[in-house]
């Protein structure tokens, strides 16, 4: 009987041995959950995980309180560089499906919010982060920088045509500046100038070239 009950445990552990290693084999083997075939990116059925592009509306409160221009910025892949597009308070926008009326009267009634909300219908894009400046924030977001030097085609204000050096206390004044009988694209040219010149003397400042945290903000 002990030699039957040996043999019996011997055939059971060579049984369980083979079952394991089948079970392995099948595991190793197993096409189930598994892709075949990657889909193309033209192909029906494609997806992809892909990260938001960190976009921020800029909302220029002009010193009367009304809005005086909006800058959507959006930075490259690897945070390497980015854009502007800088848009006039003039601007055709859809407050909501029934209701289109300006970028100025969206700010009276929504603020800065309504602004960016507008604008990323308008553009469509997600706009992640709604910053609103008045001359105070503009004159410290220059400051390391500035003065800012560009060249006007036609005097505006007190400044006259020419090479221009704006003080950071200037700036805020000179984006909202406007003479009688100029409409906001005439403004807008002057605001696509100095955004263009300051960025450039940002890119030429290092790491203090903006105040302010670096993960957050402007």
């Amino acid at each position: 009987r002990r030699t039957v009950l040996l043999l019996c445990m011997a055939v059971a552990t060579a049984a369980g041995v083979l079952l394991a290693l089948t079970g392995v084999s099948m595991v190793r083997n197993s096409t189930v959950g598994r892709y075949e075939q990657a889909l193309g990116a033209d192909e029906p059925g494609y997806q992809a995980m892909v990260v938001p592009t960190p976009t921020m509306a800029v909302v220029h409160r002009g010193p009367d309180g009304t809005l005086a221009g909006v800058g959507l910025l959006a930075l490259e892949p690897d945070d390497d560089g980015g854009s502007v597009v800088v848009a006039p308070p003039s601007l055709l926008a859809q407050r909501d499906p029934d209701v289109t009326t300006t970028l100025a009267d969206v700010y009276l009634t929504d603020g800065a919010a309504g602004v960016t909300a507008a604008l990323g219908r308008m553009t469509g894009v997600a706009i992640g982060d709604p910053v609103e400046l008045d001359d105070g924030d503009w004159a410290r977001l220059v400051d390391p920088v500035g003065p800012v030097e560009l060249t006007l085609d036609n005097a505006v204000g007190e400044w006259a045509a020419g090479p221009v050096r704006l003080e950071p206390a200037d700036v805020g004044r000179f984006l909202s500046a406007r003479d009688p009988g100029e409409t906001d694209l005439d403004r807008l040219e002057r605001q696509e100038q100095f955004w263009t010149a300051w960025l450039h003397q940002v890119s030429q400042g290092g790491d203090e070239a903006v105040p302010g945290e670096v993960e957050a903000g402007v």
